[in-house]
């Protein structure tokens, strides 16, 4: 019984509803998280569900990327992938050092490219 509560604990993902409206519609192609073990686990192939507080959707992992710090992530991937408001790759970073701050020791950055499966309304 405790590999089933994994499995479902692993293939959830919270994520802002902004974000997530932006995935679902195709705009933002490319989840940027800090490598914890909570990310570590995501596979090439797998299915995660997007979670906000009033929706939830289905994505595929395309691909997963892992850089070891956010500068490199902006320099190396398409940062309109990542941040659709930004107008620069420098308003890119900014974003993303706001929403990561990098400390001392952070572990790798995990990029993760997801392509919407399927949508849902909660409640």
């Amino acid at each position: 019984m405790d590999g089933v509560i994994k499995l479902l604990d692993r293939s959830r993902l919270t994520i802002g509803t902004k974000c997530y409206h932006a995935i679902m519609a195709g705009h933002k192609s490319l989840e940027v998280r800090v490598g914890y073990e909570s990310i570590q686990v995501y596979q090439t192939g797998d299915q995660i569900e997007l979670v906000t507080p009033r929706s939830s959707g289905l994505v595929l992992v395309k691909s997963i990327r892992i850089y070891p710090n956010l500068r490199e992530v902006v320099s190396r991937e398409s940062w309109q992938r990542i941040v659709t408001h930004a107008e620069s790759l420098e308003e890119a970073y900014h974003a993303l050092v706001h929403q990561h701050s990098p400390f001392e020791g952070m572990p790798d950055i995990h990029v993760l490219e997801l392509e919407p499966i399927q949508v849902q309304i909660i409640g």
